[in-house]
Parts: C-alpha cells; structure tokens; sequence
C-alpha cells in the first residue's frame, strides 16, 4: 500500500519530471494511466507527448514497437517476437485490425508510413489517414482529377513545422497533401527520372525511391529523393555494387537509408553512413543463399535477422549469423501487401493526439 503522504508527493513533481516517466511506460500502460487524473490525462493528450513518446521509442533498443501491416485483410504482425515463427503455437504476435472509418475492401493500396501514421489509397479516390494502434482515422480531400495508373508514392513528417505530407503520383500529376494546409497541391514532377513504381522510404526529412535517369546508352539507376520541407528533388548516387542485379530495395536499418540489389537468392546490402562532413555508402552484407529464392526483402530485426516476403505468398525470417531460414505465420492466407511502421500515439490530424483504451 502507498501511504497518503507518498501519494501526495506524486502529485507534486515537476511537470517535466512527470512527463519523463510517463513516456518510458508501454503503450497500453500509458492508455490506463490517462484515467487516473484530469493532469496525467492533459499531458498525455497533446502532440508534444506523442513525439516525445514515439522518439523515445525509435532511440531506445529495448522498446519493440516495430510492427509489419500485411493486407487483405489488415493484420498487425510483431515480427520481432518469436511467437511469428509457423512452428510455435501462440498467435499473441498478431493483431486483426479493422478495417479504418468501416471501409471494407480489398481494392486498397498503401501510400506510405511515418511516425505510425499509415496513408491508404481507396481506388480509385479516397486517401485515408490512419493510425492502426489508437484506431483514429481521418479521409483526406480527394484530388482534383483521378487516374488508375499509380505511379509512385510516399508519406514522410517535416520536422520543424511538425507536418505530415503525403506524396502521390500518377500518370498525369504529382501533388503533395499538408496536414496542416489541410489540402492537396500540385507541384513539378522529377524531371528526367522514371520513378519506380514503389512506396517512398522516408528518412532524415526526405523520402526515397529507385529511380532511371537518362535514355538508351545513357540510362542508369540512381536513388531519387524528394526533401519535404522544400518540396524539391534530388539524387543520390547508387553505391558502386559487386555485381549487378535485376532488383532494388530501399528500406531502413538503424535510422539510416538502407539500399538492397537483390536476384535469385544473392543479397548485396549498403548503408548510408557519416563519414566526416559527408554522407556516404557503407557495405554492409553480401549474402548468396539459394533457399530464399526470389524472396524481396522488408526489413530487418534488431538483432539483425532479415525479414522477407516469399512471392507474396509467405513471410520468412533468414538468421545470417546461423544461415538459417525460419517460416512466419502469413495470416492473409493468399497475396498479400505489406508495410513496416512504428506503433505511435501520433494523431491523423492536427494538434490532436489521442489513445482509445
């Protein structure tokens, strides 16, 4: 039992020291305390807890917070855990999701992650934000003309003004969607980059696609980037490879853009680095594993297992210290798509912040 006096004391730390605390909780425990009093409530209420809670997990290696989004239907997956693995039988590491704002389908694509927002695309017109873990959605304004033939996408956070932009391409118009404009704009395209058709990676205030620049003799792979506060792009220079390969893949390892040729088995990974003032390409693995055969990779575990997608028919795990390949549960049963985000409190909509418990 805490005696009264001790109760009292609680209540009379520093705001600052409260908050602290509060942060280092998980994220259900933090759900239960917004019901202990109106000031624990406040606090955890605005977007300034939310960033704080959601930096604190991205920077702590003993938070696993780190989850795979897989549809049709939506289904969380907690690739870290063993309880994935096909062979164990404990499903505690999947979540069934509802579908947001009751919109059930199974013509959706994923526009993009960031910060444990997720954008969704209702083809052939509806954009949808949505946070998975506190279930808070909001449909965003449709664009002003339509087309079928996506191009390529992305969702990524503009730091000092804390905004959320969502990126979309098509065969006839890019424009670029402000959480806080609350509106659509249309902006140039790449210029002479053919974009491929993927999902943007966001890192250190851009995101990221593989790219064409050039024609014919001239034609090379170049990474396109795309800086959000300035709504401009630009290039990065592939890393020079061991051999070429006939598939690319960027994705994050360590809060750092992570590049991936890939075919038939070979991985050849790069990671972008600080070297002195610059940035620059840092080998990472050179993996030839015919077991995976044409698996695409996702991510990777914090212990450094690969997660990839079999054909979009299986999940695997691959642990490259042991050269091992273990099958995780696939709960869509069939093709499925797929995006890795972070479990936040972050709020589809401004200066809101919200938990459902």
């Amino acid at each position: 039992m805490v005696d009264m006096k001790t109760r009292r004391s609680m209540w009379c730390l520093p705001e600052e020291v409260t908050l602290n605390i509060l942060i280092r909780l998980p994220l259900k425990s933090i759900g239960r305390c917004r019901c202990v009093c109106k000031l624990w409530r406040s606090l955890m209420s605005t977007p300034y807890f939310a960033n704080l809670q959601l930096n604190r997990t991205i920077s702590d290696p003993n938070t696993n917070n780190f989850r795979l989004l897989t549809l049709h239907p939506f289904y969380s997956l907690d690739y870290e855990s063993p309880c994935l693995f096909e062979d164990v039988d404990d499903d505690s590491a999947i979540v069934n999701l509802d579908y947001p704002l009751m919109k059930v389908s199974e013509n959706v694509q994923i526009v993009g992650s960031c910060n444990g927002l997720i954008c969704l695309l209702y083809a052939p017109d509806c954009f949808i934000l949505w946070n998975p873990l506190t279930k808070d959605a909001r449909e965003l304004p449709k664009l002003s003309t339509t087309s079928s033939e996506f191009s390529f996408s992305g969702l990524g956070h503009v730091s000092h003004t804390d905004d959320y932009k969502v990126v979309y391409a098509n065969d006839t118009k890019l424009e670029v969607f402000s959480l806080k404009r609350g509106s659509w704009r249309r902006i140039d395209g790449p210029g002479n980059y053919t974009v491929i058709r993927e999902i943007g990676t966001f890192v250190n205030g851009a995101l990221h696609w593989v790219g064409i620049r050039g024609t014919g003799e001239n034609k090379h792979h170049v990474i396109v980037s795309f800086n959000l506060a300035e709504e401009k792009f630009g290039e990065i220079l592939m890393p020079v490879l061991h051999r070429a390969h006939l598939f690319y893949r960027l994705v994050i390892f360590e809060g750092s853009l992570c590049f991936i040729s890939f075919q038939s088995g070979e991985f050849e990974v790069w990671v972008m680095k600080t070297c002195g003032m610059r940035m620059a390409w840092t080998p990472l693995l050179l993996l030839s594993a015919e077991e995976l055969g044409h698996a695409d990779p996702i991510c990777f575990t914090k212990n450094g297992d690969f997660i990839l997608d079999d054909d979009r028919l299986n999940l695997v795990r691959c642990n490259l210290k042991e050269r091992t390949v273990r099958d995780l549960k696939n709960p869509s049963g069939s093709w499925f798509g797929w995006v890795v985000y972070v479990e936040s409190l972050v709020a589809p909509a401004v200066g809101q912040n919200r938990m459902d418990q």
